[in-house]
């Protein structure tokens, strides 16, 4: 069954719009791997009881729904990357700045902040009737009607100027990663460290000269533009025998670390973007000695590249950095496997959201809160490319 659609630009939903909020948020956590709807649940009564005494320690005794409900999304959005923040990792901001007042009863007075100062003891206005509904879950989005106003209170908006993001203005899965404490780094499967794909001590700039990539225009229509710089196939094939031996390429993979580009896959949308923003933010968010390049038949990518930049192939003599790429490459494989069935997450977004799932799997296995999943050690060198094609069944 092909993923369910991901719109990645949250300009086109509305911050106030409860249900199309949600659903957003949900989506994004589904894409980067992290959805877990018991642990969800668990978040939103957690952030309600944040926020609840957090307003009546500021003397609210009563908001809009609008307010509390938005306000609960950006906490549990908050603690869902808290993880990140303790090992200084870049947090990817809240989608929206768009704050509703505290006094905005467009969707009637929050009632769940009413259940709570009523549990607790604290009063609430009197001429307000007590409604105790089922508190909503971000994955149980009920639309409240809009209660009657009559005599409510206004209160001036309370300022959580703190809790405020500044947003982008296009959203993306997150920012790319600068190195955090051990406590980040997973343990490679031979009882060595390497660290995620994506994690970055110097961000790199892409220094190779633009060019379109769509379908009506060739490569290499103007003078002067050449395709991204890739790995020699030299390195490539010794590194390849290095890690896997003589074992045979099984498609997509059609040379060392080289994986075909079919004419279906949509280049622009999935791996360049408008010109070539998505492909920068990927070479950026790199370590400055990994790369992603392509070859190039009929002025178009034909096969996509993985491996050491040029300038960097000393390097591929430490073995320790073989985890680095080999990391990308599996991470690669996974992305084609995903846009094979119709998902339609870019590259760099994939990448990233591969990344997160590591960095919060090491941070909760750290913790000792995550269950149900095997930690595998000590076992024997096993070849990359055949785990990565076993683990995400490149077979439709």
């Amino acid at each position: 069954m092909a993923p369910a659609t991901f719109t990645q630009d949250p300009t086109k939903v509305s911050p106030h719009d409860e249900a199309a909020r949600r659903d957003y948020l949900v989506a994004y956590i589904k894409t980067i791997g992290l959805f877990d709807k018991e642990h969800l649940e668990r978040r939103y009564s957690k952030a309600v009881v944040a926020l609840s005494n957090d307003l009546h320690s500021r003397g609210a005794r009563q908001v809009g729904h609008l307010f509390f409900e938005y306000m609960v999304d950006h906490i549990i959005w908050d603690d869902m990357f808290k993880c990140a923040t303790k090992t200084g990792h870049v947090v990817p901001r809240f989608p929206w700045d768009n704050m509703p007042k505290t006094n905005d009863h467009s969707q009637g007075i929050s009632t769940t902040y009413k259940k709570w100062r009523l549990k607790n003891g604290h009063d609430v206005p009197p001429d307000v009737p007590v409604s105790l509904p089922t508190r909503p879950t971000p994955h149980q989005v009920p639309r409240s009607a809009p209660s009657s106003q009559e005599g409510t209170v206004p209160l001036p908006p309370i300022a959580f100027e703190a809790r405020a993001p500044q947003v982008p203005e296009t959203f993306r899965f997150t920012t790319p990663f600068k190195r955090g404490n051990a406590a980040t780094n997973m343990q490679a499967d031979r009882g060595k460290k390497r660290k995620g794909p994506m994690d970055d001590d110097t961000l790199a700039t892409s220094k190779r000269t633009r060019f379109s990539t769509h379908p009506d225009v060739g490569v290499h229509n103007d003078k002067g533009m050449e395709p991204a710089p890739i790995a020699s196939l030299a390195s490539r094939q010794t590194m390849r025998k290095n890690i896997n031996g003589d074992t045979p390429f099984s498609y997509p993979i059609v040379g060392p670390f080289e994986i075909d580009l079919p004419p279906w896959l949509d280049f622009d949308t999935l791996i360049w973007g408008k010109d070539g923003k998505l492909y920068d933010e990927l070479i950026s968010s790199l370590h400055d000695f990994l790369t992603v390049g392509w070859t190039t038949a009929g002025g178009k990518p034909s096969r996509l590249v993985i491996g050491f930049n040029p300038s960097h192939e000393d390097t591929s003599k430490r073995h320790r950095l073989w985890y680095d790429l080999t990391t990308l490459w599996e991470d690669v494989l996974t992305w084609f496997t995903q846009a094979r069935r119709s998902s339609w997450v870019a590259l760099l977004h994939s990448l990233r959201g591969q990344n997160w799932r590591r960095t919060f799997q090491a941070c909760n296995k750290a913790q000792g809160r995550l269950k149900g999943v095997q930690w595998e050690s000590g076992r024997g060198p096993v070849p990359e490319e055949q785990v990565a094609l076993e683990r995400h069944s490149m077979e439709e």
